[in-house]
């Protein structure tokens, strides 16, 4: 999705949508919360949220009063507001992407590797230029790491202050990412399910692990 700043999304600024969105945790959405922060009525709420669940931004829950967050929602949720690339910029990235992959397969420090990576979105599309490069990242546990000894590690290196998710997947999923995406702002990695919802299941392999 290409957004700037100041474009509308239901009369109200994407800037203030997205960091909004950013704060919810648990990819839910509390309506109180919504428009406490946007400072609207309820009934304004009601049919804005009500118009964004049929529209496929969230999908409902068991708790009337929170919304799980779909590919559209996270669309904002994610959105950088950064310049397009070019696609020659673009397959510098990828390129410099694969050569981190290569590094941290063979760094015995990390306890994944990369198995493949898949693109989606304008990347992979007749589009002169990208605003974001979407990816998918299969990543695979080294075969002696064992998945108690993948935890032990997490809790091990994990910084101070970390939720427990974050505890619980530092080693084998946010450490590994972070090395990967080297702060690199148009990297936009995705969970597999997004990717294939958002692709309509056209990933692209332009990377694989060789045997």
């Amino acid at each position: 999705m290409r957004l700037k700043s100041n474009d509308l999304i239901f009369g109200i600024e994407a800037k203030k949508l997205r960091d909004m969105f950013k704060n919810c945790p648990y990819d839910t959405l509390s309506k109180v919360h919504f428009r406490e922060e946007l400072k609207i009525s309820k009934k304004k709420s009601d049919e804005i949220l009500d118009e964004m669940v049929k529209q496929g931004y969230f999908s409902k829950t068991d708790d009337k009063d929170e919304l799980q967050f779909l590919i559209k929602g996270n669309a904002i949720r994610n959105a950088k507001f950064v310049k397009p690339i070019t696609k020659k910029v673009a397959q510098k990235y990828v390129e410099e992407l694969i050569e981190r992959a290569k590094k941290m397969n063979d760094d015995e420090y990390y306890i994944m590797y990369v198995d493949e990576i898949y693109a989606f979105g304008s990347f992979i599309t007749d589009s002169p230029d990208c605003q974001d490069i979407d990816l998918y990242i299969s990543l695979k546990r080294k075969e002696h790491i064992s998945k108690e000894e993948a935890s032990k590690l997490s809790y091990q290196r994990v910084p101070n202050g970390k939720t427990i998710l974050e505890q619980v997947a530092w080693a084998s999923v946010i450490e590994p990412n972070k090395f990967l995406k080297s702060k690199n702002k148009y990297l936009s990695f995705h969970e597999q399910a997004d990717a294939d919802n958002a692709s309509n299941g056209n990933l692209k392999l332009i990377w694989k692990k060789s045997s």
